[in-house]
């Protein structure tokens, strides 16, 4: 006689978890499909929406502050503690600035005679600043009350770079930002590739360096690396800086600002338009292999763009 040791309540049971297997396996694979398709689609988007070339040459960026060229008038116009009305040269708009802020470019289009590993020429260049709360913005800050924009600059200059003119710089654009009533004014000066080393020389040796602002450096502009691309500096540059998911790179509107300088600001421009579309190319490159990497990829996803051209 044989005597069965089946369990008739685990027999029972025994569908409900199966079911319940398949129902957890079925979740878990919808949910990494998905997400993974969300994380490319969002990437893919990236460009298009964040950083971009259009059609007509003009290059598109957020987050991007509405730009205005102020009057002459309003260019020596005393800031008061009051919300002012900005008046836009070309349209007459005004626009409503409680706060205000100057940035300025300091920027060479030489070339120097020496290389990158002794191979690779280097661009011109633009001398950016790291703040204390670890963004990096252009030199300049906050307007006082009763300042104008270029006495503003002026005094945040001799504060923090020990420049003691204004001469040579030019105001190029001002920009609205309507969520917190800010206007930033935009100005840039070019120099020689000397004067920009010993102007970044000349703000760390400042008494203050290290306190509101701990550091200077120049803007990797290199993207001639066709033979290793992981080694080029722009486009990593442009892919920290609207990177999804990550904490910003740049204050505010900065990289409007720098494009703008590096782009417009003179004739032929530091940087071609086509120059800068290989680094937004290789930008898009670079997070495509990063924020949304193959799935089951198990390649770094270091910061730069040497991880993925080895």
């Amino acid at each position: 006689m044989s005597v069965s040791h089946s369990c008739p309540m685990f027999s029972r049971m025994h569908p409900f978890f199966l079911a319940l297997l398949m129902w957890t396996m079925f979740t878990v694979i919808y949910f990494h499909i998905s997400s993974c398709w969300n994380a490319r689609k969002m990437c893919s988007n990236i460009c298009k929406n964040l950083l971009s070339i259009d059609s007509d040459g003009g290059i598109q960026v957020q987050p991007a502050y509405q730009a205005f060229r102020l009057a002459e008038i309003h260019q020596s116009f005393p800031i008061n503690k009051s919300a002012v009305k900005m008046k836009d040269e070309a349209t007459g708009k005004m626009f409503p600035c409680k706060y205000h802020a100057t940035q300025i470019g300091f920027f060479t289009r030489e070339r120097p005679d020496k290389k990158l590993y002794g191979k690779y020429p280097m661009t011109g260049n633009l001398l950016l600043q790291m703040r204390h709360d670890a963004m990096i913005g252009l030199p300049g800050g906050g307007i006082r009350p009763g300042e104008t924009i270029k006495q503003g600059l002026l005094r945040e200059l001799v504060e923090e770079m020990a420049v003691q003119s204004t001469d040579g710089i030019r105001y190029l654009l001002s920009y609205h930002n309507p969520t917190n009533i800010y206007c930033g004014h935009l100005f840039a000066k070019e120099v020689t590739w000397t004067e920009l080393r010993e102007l970044g020389q000349r703000a760390l040796a400042n008494p203050d360096s290290g306190l509101e602002n701990v550091g200077y450096l120049f803007m990797p502009t290199l993207n001639e690396v066709d033979d290793d691309p992981g080694f080029d500096g722009l486009p990593t540059f442009l892919a920290q800086a609207i990177a999804p998911g990550s904490p910003p790179l740049l204050v505010g509107n900065t990289l409007q600002q720098i494009l703008h300088v590096m782009t417009e600001a003179t004739d032929p421009p530091v940087l071609p338009k086509e120059y800068i579309q290989i680094g937004i190319d290789r930008a898009c490159t670079l997070l495509a292999k990063t924020v949304c990497k193959p799935a089951g990829s198990m390649k770094s996803t270091g910061a730069t763009l040497s991880n993925f051209f080895q």
